[in-house]
């Protein structure tokens, strides 16, 4: 159970950051990250979840699922407190 929560949490955070993102350029900030310079949004983030489902996947342990949802929790609070400036 713990397994399929830590999942749902993972892909709330992916769609968190994928807006995020959105409502940045969409105002204007330019996107820092070089992948996404380069193959678009859509593209580099459709990657970056493939990756991480690959990992979610993977995962033996419950704490390599903690650490990838510690991961993107940090990147999606970044964005949130840089909006708040």
């Amino acid at each position: 159970m713990t397994r399929k929560i830590l999942l749902i949490l993972l892909a709330l955070l992916q769609f968190s950051d994928y807006v995020s993102s959105r409502a940045f350029l969409a105002v204007g900030v330019p996107e820092g990250n070089p992948i996404v310079q380069h193959l678009g949004l859509g593209p580099a983030k459709l990657a970056g979840l493939a990756i991480v489902c690959g990992l979610a996947w993977r995962a033996q342990r419950l704490w390599m699922l903690w650490a990838l949802c510690g991961f993107y929790s940090a990147v999606v609070l970044v964005k949130f407190l840089a909006a708040g400036k």
